[in-house]
Formats: C-alpha cells, structure tokens, sequence
C-alpha cells in the first residue's frame, strides 16, 4: 500500500469530522477528494463477501495496525526554536541545500543536486508526514473496514493525533 504522505491533511480532516455530519443516514458519506458513493459501494462489497475488497480492507487494517503504534508529535517537540522565536512555527529545510564547508557558521548554503541533507530530518516535515501517514491510515480503516465503533482504539487516536495539531 502507498503511503500518505503528501496527501492533504485537510482532506484527512474532512474525513473524520465533515463526513459523518453532513450526511444523512441513508445518503453515501461525503468525503474529500473522492466520490462517496464508491466507499459505500465498496462496503457494501466487503459485508457481501468479496474478496477483492477483502484484501484491500485487510491491507487497510495492517497500515491501521502499525499506525496505532504512532506517537503524536507537535511542532514544539522538535529540538529547537526557529528563527522566528517561536515554536509553534512550522520549519522544514530545503531537501538539496547544505551548509557551506568553507564558512565557519555554514552559511549561506550551498546546492547540491542530488542528495538529500539528513539534517533535514530535525526539523517539522518528517514529523508531519508520518502523523498525516497515520491519521490517513486510520481514517481510511474505520471507514472501509466497517469498524466505526472503534473498539481498539483506532478512532480515539486519530482524534487525539488531530487535537495535537
């Protein structure tokens, strides 16, 4: 299954909060990005017994698994503070930029096409792409896997991940 990063958090919020009150109960769920009416027809198939959708859904739950292991971060937890003073900002580092060996502070740096600076990881993007990842991951079980009473936690998790940030 591909991950999710780089999907719309905004559609991930939809998901959760958007759907479920702007529906009615018979009506196909309203979901960002994508036509309601397939995730019903797709549930529908899965309660029927067919087993395509049962292996996309046992897909689904294995990445839910793993996202249940997910600890929530925040933009404050990262390690310092940005430029701005403030650590509520959000920063991330330019993938191919690094610090000018010839400069004693390594500023202004230097392009270097092709590899990726591993300073990159200390700052906010890794972090948001992995709780967008796991958010995404459980949305889209509670959703397909007809599992919306959330019984082991999946949906009070993603809530939780999503009152953080």
């Amino acid at each position: 299954m591909k991950p999710f990063a780089g999907r719309s958090v905004l559609s991930l919020l939809a998901l959760f909060w958007l759907a479920p009150a702007l529906r009615a109960a018979d009506a196909p769920p309203v979901v960002f990005q994508t036509d309601g009416r397939n995730l019903a027809d797709a549930k529908e198939r899965f309660r029927a017994g067919d087993a395509a959708v049962a292996k996309i859904v046992r897909e689904i739950t294995k990445e839910a698994d793993k996202a249940l292991a997910f600890k929530a971060v925040s933009v404050v937890d990262k390690p310092f503070t940005p430029p701005s003073g403030d650590k509520h900002d959000y920063m991330s580092l330019s993938p191919y930029w690094w610090p000018d060996p010839s400069k004693p502070d390594g500023k202004p740096y230097i392009r270097k096409d092709g590899e990726i600076n591993p300073e990159r990881a200390k700052y906010d993007l890794e972090p948001m792409e992995k709780t967008a990842d796991a958010i995404g991951a459980l949305g889209l079980e509670v959703t397909s896997a007809d599992t919306l009473a959330g019984g082991d936690g999946r949906v009070a998790l993603a809530q939780a991940v999503l009152e953080l940030i």
